[in-house]
């Protein structure tokens, strides 16, 4: 794979000016804030947080004038105040890792090569790796963003996690049909599909470990047994907005474990080079995986389902 991502940290150097006035009890200038929000990891973020989220969640982290308010906010669980104290708090040990990693011309040769190992074809180009303070978490959006507190947690995971990164925003390139055309009643079940097809191909590659995970993964037949009997609802027409939305909710973790359960199945059944034939392809995904459940004897999407699915492909483009 060709391609040569550039790490991007003026959102970071922005981040701290912002910290800085905050906690110097002033309101940063419009300027600041301009700088921030426009900065390549924030505009990708844009498509989920609103800019006042971060102003609002940023003011009460850092203001002296706001630590009431703040404290109270922590223990009443608000994970994202905790989390940009944390940040603030390990600013010093942040600032180091940001300029180690900017200094490691080789490191990103290593994800590189492990993304590329899951991608159909090779790739050219130079996606952006941008670092922002948003959550515990990373997003491969065509401009990739990782928040620089989770990047240090993982340690020597980090390679692994911008590989899964990497995959997903070069992924977006092989889409069968465009996410913009989907009309309003098929978008909770397109994105469901998606999520399965892109996270269980990306967790081949990187996956983040947490306390049930083991557990949603053997759930996964029940999973796919309840997303068969909503979509044989949603094909005769039942309430198709709430059936969507319950349909989105069915897999877990935004269909991290039962898109890996899918995926594995697919490998171990029908071989790697099958699975990669569905990068960018949740129709031909979920078709790969009813192949290979029969094969193994395994709890499958009923007929029907198949058929609303195929109706999906055609309707939007998929083969």
């Amino acid at each position: 794979m060709d391609m040569d991502p550039v790490f991007e940290f003026g959102g970071m150097s922005a981040f701290w000016r912002i910290v800085d006035v905050l906690q110097a009890d002033k309101e940063p200038p419009k300027h600041q804030w301009d700088e921030l929000l426009d900065s390549p990891g924030y505009v990708a973020l844009s498509s989920e947080f609103k800019p006042n989220f971060f102003k609002e969640k940023y003011r009460l982290a850092y203001k002296p004038s706001s630590e009431a308010a703040r404290k109270k906010a922590v223990s009443r669980g608000n994970w994202y105040v905790k989390h940009y104290v944390d940040v603030a708090e390990r600013r010093q040990e942040l600032e180091a890792w940001v300029t180690n990693l900017g200094e490691s011309e080789d490191f990103i040769e290593g994800p590189v090569s492990k993304a590329g190992e899951w991608l159909p074809s090779d790739v050219e180009g130079s996606p952006i790796v941008a670092f922002a303070v948003f959550d515990m978490d990373g997003r491969g959006y065509e401009t990739i963003v990782i928040d620089p507190l989770f990047a240090l947690s993982l340690g020597t995971d980090f390679g692994d996690l911008l590989a899964h990164e990497l995959f997903h925003s070069v992924a977006r390139r092989f889409y069968v049909y465009d996410p913009e055309k989907v009309e309003a009643n098929d978008r909770d079940i397109m994105w469901t599909l998606r999520q399965l097809n892109e996270e269980g191909i990306a967790d081949q590659i990187f996956t983040l470990g947490y306390p049930s995970r083991e557990e949603h993964v053997a759930d996964s037949p029940w999973v796919i047994q309840e997303m068969d009997r909503l979509i044989r609802r949603i094909a005769i027409n039942e309430d198709v907005g709430e059936l969507s939305k319950m349909l989105r909710m069915t897999p877990p973790k935004a269909g991290h474990p039962t898109g890996h359960y899918m995926a594995k199945n697919i490998i171990e059944a029908l071989g790697k080079e099958r699975l990669l034939e569905t990068v960018g392809d949740p129709f031909g995904f979920i078709r790969a995986y009813d192949e290979a459940a029969k094969r193994r004897g395994l709890k499958s999407f009923s007929q029907e389902t198949l058929g609303y699915i195929d109706g999906l492909a055609m309707k939007y483009g998929g083969e």
